[in-house]
């Protein structure tokens, strides 16, 4: 192919070169926009399938053990609690209350192995990015 910039090039050879030029970046976009596309959909799916197997199973069981402690603290506070000993219970009912305020998921979720593993692989990846490793062809 002539080069646009020869001194006898065509006016089809500049035309040519443009539209190789246009092609080319809408390639390129389109690859950049699809490559997102699949990583938003499947973080999508991780996200509602780690949600629904162990984020609110976790939830709700954290949620009931904290309802369970008001209510026996509301109980302890109540005229209706008799018990001599009750300022003891009702701070260790406190007690319990703080450490399950204090409690994150990262604390009770399972490690997800495989998402650690991806990780390692990517910070391999960049690692080798940046110091010019090459990956080969």
């Amino acid at each position: 192919m002539e080069s646009p910039w020869d001194d006898d090039a065509t006016a089809q050879t500049a035309s040519d070169a443009e539209w190789d030029k246009i092609s080319s970046e809408f390639t390129n976009a389109g690859y950049r926009e699809g490559i997102t596309a699949g990583k938003e959909s499947a973080l999508q799916e991780g996200f509602d399938a780690g949600f629904a197997q162990v984020g609110v199973p976790l939830g709700r069981e954290i949620g009931h053990l904290r309802g369970i402690v008001s209510a026996v603290i509301s109980f302890l506070q109540s005229t209706f609690c008799e018990r001599a000993d009750k300022d003891a219970l009702l701070a260790e009912a406190r007690e319990i209350s703080a450490s399950l305020a204090d409690v994150r998921f990262s604390d009770i979720a399972p490690r997800d192995l495989e998402a650690e593993a991806h990780a390692r692989e990517h910070l391999a990846l960049d690692n080798d990015d940046e110091y010019g490793v090459d990956e080969g062809p």
